[in-house]
């Protein structure tokens, strides 16, 4: 979803054709296609990110297989089906987002290196700042406040470090945009996926204590957001209130509310 909630793009697998997939944006009031790229890599569905300045361009990491521990990134002009910036070979260990005046950020998930770049044929990147990344764990998720000073990110554990087994260990933390000012918005040891709202002044997130768990019966994911100057925030327990954290809710057409329970966020729009 564009950050206007005008737009939004479907990714379908093998939808290109053989051995490709498909890129659709359509209209979101009347489903109206307005783009549609066909022939598009396998593996570059995951990390698709629609750029905050237009309407046209999207961010996207892409690999040959799931496997594979390097990629191309690349921005592309969905009207002209021409990518204007691209880089391969990046290492898998870096995650890419748009900053709000349409420059991208670039961060290392292990040591937490931050930088960035202008979107163009001859761009370089320059060094932002670093993220202290605690020991044993990674930056799973990572996303910047529409104002472009601020980062939240989820912190990963591991059951084992090496070979990259989750475990159900991730909290939420928050920090400047070069990385300094480190703290703890969660400690709890389940929450993931912290979305922005659009003015900047909350933070949804998804606490889920069946996430990396055997079987069937660890539990589901319930939907919460948080004012972002919360810290160190705990106990955040459905069917229980909090001081600071509000469940998010559906309301029906009848007037009734229940607790969003097993979905994803996937975008706050304006």
């Amino acid at each position: 979803m564009w950050p206007d909630a005008s737009q939004y793009l479907e990714y379908k697998i093998g939808g290109g054709g053989k051995n490709f997939d498909q890129i659709t944006v359509y209209a979101t009031a009347t489903r109206r296609v307005i783009y549609q790229l066909n022939e598009v890599p396998y593996f570059c569905g995951a990390n698709i990110r629609p750029s905050p300045i237009s309407k046209k361009l999207i961010l996207t990491q892409c690999y040959k297989n799931r496997q594979s521990n390097k990629g191309i990134v690349a921005a592309f002009d969905l009207a002209s089906g021409t990518a204007v910036f691209s880089e391969p070979d990046q290492p898998k260990r870096h995650k890419y987002r748009w900053l709000p005046d349409g420059r991208l950020l670039r961060v290392h998930d292990e040591t937490g290196a931050l930088a960035v770049t202008e979107i163009g044929r001859n761009a370089s990147w320059h060094p932002l700042g670093h993220i202290a990344v605690p020991r044993g764990r990674r930056i799973f998720e990572i996303e910047v406040n529409p104002q472009g000073t601020m980062l939240v990110f989820a912190l990963q554990g591991y059951s084992d470090y090496a070979a990259e087994n989750l475990a159900l260990d991730s909290d939420i933390w928050v920090s400047k945009i070069d990385g300094s000012s480190l703290e703890r918005f969660t400690s709890m040891g389940w929450v993931f996926d912290p979305i922005w709202s659009p003015d900047g002044s909350y933070i949804a997130f998804s606490v889920d204590t069946g996430r990396y768990s055997a079987g069937s019966s660890g539990g589901a994911p319930y939907l919460w957001y948080a004012p972002a100057s919360a810290r160190n925030m705990s106990s955040i327990l459905k069917g229980f209130a909090h001081p600071f954290a509000t469940q998010l809710r559906r309301r029906y057409p009848s007037g009734n509310v229940s607790p969003l329970v097993g979905v994803q966020l996937l975008a706050w729009v304006q």
